[in-house]
Order: structure tokens, then sequence, then C-alpha cells
């Protein structure tokens, strides 16, 4: 898993995309979001942008929604509402919390950077939409005015989700930007560029 750092400051936006292999548009738009930042380092005044846009490698060279073990990593964070699940489940969060090396990264990235928010691109059939968790909302409305999606709580507290370990347990706001399944990168980028800016600013 890498990660693209830009900026220096305690302000810092971190973005993740590509936690399911077969949501590819939202490993892209974080790409794109990290090309943009390289080129425009006087908007991070005071700030840090930390870009992770493939969470889930093997899954996007696949083209499935869980890792090479099978397990769906937005369901095996260690969240206090951690639950276990038939293996069979479309929504299988492991053995265990953080079984997966892909999860433990992730949880490297959050101790090492700190964020002030947490940006976790998806895609779904009911996008677009900003749904959050924790102290979010303010954060998912002022994306909202530049994209133009509708915001809310929509999907609460998943067992094991990174929204209810970022956001319900850390209290840190995260909001999950789910993309429409079938969104072309380029229409995915002029749509978000702005809202992505507006997290940064917040």
């Amino acid at each position: 898993m890498r990660a693209a750092e830009f900026g220096h400051g305690y302000n810092v936006t971190l973005v993740f995309g590509g936690y399911h292999g077969d949501e590819p548009v939202s490993a892209e738009l974080a790409r794109r979001f990290a090309r943009y930042m390289a080129t425009h380092g006087e908007e991070l005044s005071n700030r840090m942008v930390v870009v992770v846009p493939e969470v889930n490698p093997d899954g996007l060279h696949k083209g499935t929604r869980k890792n090479a073990n099978a397990v769906d990593l937005n369901r095996n964070l260690p969240a206090t509402n951690w639950r276990p699940r038939n293996p069979h489940d479309v929504a299988y969060g492991g053995p265990y919390p953080a079984s997966e090396p892909e999860t433990r990264a992730v949880l490297w990235v959050l101790k090492k950077y700190r964020p002030s928010k947490v940006i976790s691109i998806h895609q779904a059939r009911q996008g677009p939409m900003l749904d959050y968790n924790g102290p979010a909302a303010p954060l998912a409305r002022a994306m909202s005015r530049r994209n133009g999606y509708k915001e809310g709580a929509f999907f609460g507290a998943l067992s094991g989700s990174l929204g209810s370990y970022v956001g319900v347990d850390k209290g840190t706001p995260i909001v999950t930007l789910e993309l429409r399944k079938g969104v072309t990168p380029e229409a995915a980028w002029q749509q978000n560029r702005a809202a992505l800016i507006a997290a940064m600013y917040y």
C-alpha cells in the first residue's frame, strides 16, 4: 500500500481509494487528486494531504470486492462494533478484527498521520452521495455544496467499517464519498475536484 504525502501542517486530510476492488473509479479519483496536489502546492499553506489510492490492490487487480483472502476490508477494522460473519457473506469481515495486512497498513497510516478528517472514496448503486460518521455533518455539507451530492448518515455505523472505527470510536470526522456505479473517471473527477479541495480546506 502506497501513500502520497503533500504539504505540512496540523490540518491533515487523509484520502483513501480502492477499498473494494470492484469499485475501480474510487482508486482513479484518488490518483487524480494526488496528481492535482502534486502540482498545486500553493494551496497547501499549513496543511497536509495524504492520499492512499489503492487500499485493496489485489481486489483491484481481480475486480473483486474482497481482498485475496476473501475478506471485505471495510468490515475488518478493529471497531468496537465488529462482529463475526459467515465467511460466505458478501461483507465478511475476516476471522478477527485487523486480520488482514491491508487493514494493518491502514491502521499504521492513521497512527502516523493522525488525520483531522478522513475521506473514503467508494462506488455504490445508491450513489452518488456523501455518507458520514462521527462529527462530520459540517464537512459533508461543505463537500455537498461543491458536488451537489446528497449528504447524510445513510448507512449508519456498519460492523468493522472504517466509518465506525474512525468516526464513532475515534471521534474523527469521516465522509464516505460514494460515486455512482458506472461513472467514468473523468466525470468523477469533474464532479468531485472542488469537493475534495473543500475537504482539504475544512
